[in-house]
């Protein structure tokens, strides 16, 4: 049962930790690109971002 939580306890780490870093990358990316872009698209690119790398890497 001990197992469970500290599997538990690290996925909701690293969840947040996840979150924090898209969503300082996120607003990095807003500063950095010109202005009129929708946050949804930003938000997508910085997903991207994180997840394409570890798609073509597997």
């Amino acid at each position: 049962m001990g197992q469970k939580f500290k599997i538990l306890g690290s996925l909701v780490a690293f969840l947040i930790l996840a979150g924090i870093s898209c969503w300082a990358t996120e607003k990095s990316l807003h500063l950095l690109l010109p202005a009129g872009w929708p946050e949804v698209l930003v938000w997508g690119i910085t997903i991207a971002f994180f997840v394409w790398p570890r798609m073509v890497a597997n």
